[in-house]
């Protein structure tokens, strides 16, 4: 799997969306996604001891979250700098549940 992802040409991919992103006006925002599915959305614990198998968890306060969907919240907060309300968080979660029938 590494060799096929590394012979996939992800610079030339990023050089492309670069080159786009200045075209239509927009900035280009390269995140790190390290512990993005492992830490909380809400309050920023982070779980280690989370497997690969295990798709959805509960932090320490309480928290359920879809792994996935915590890692995509954790990444766009990572990219516009600030960390969201709760409310905003829960809101965004209800949104995309609702738009992938999860609801």
């Amino acid at each position: 799997l590494a060799k096929s992802i590394s012979d996939a040409g992800w610079y030339q991919f990023i050089q492309m969306l670069e080159y786009k992103s200045k075209w239509y006006g927009r900035e280009l925002i390269k995140v790190v996604p390290n512990h993005t599915s492992q830490d909380c959305s809400v309050c920023g614990w982070r779980n280690k001891e989370l497997e690969l198998k295990d798709r959805s968890w509960t932090c320490i306060n309480g928290h359920t979250l879809e792994r996935d969907l915590n890692a995509a919240i954790n990444i766009r907060n990572k990219g516009v700098g600030h960390t969201p309300s709760a409310w905003e968080i829960y809101s965004d979660i209800g949104r995309v549940a609702q738009e992938s029938h999860l609801l």
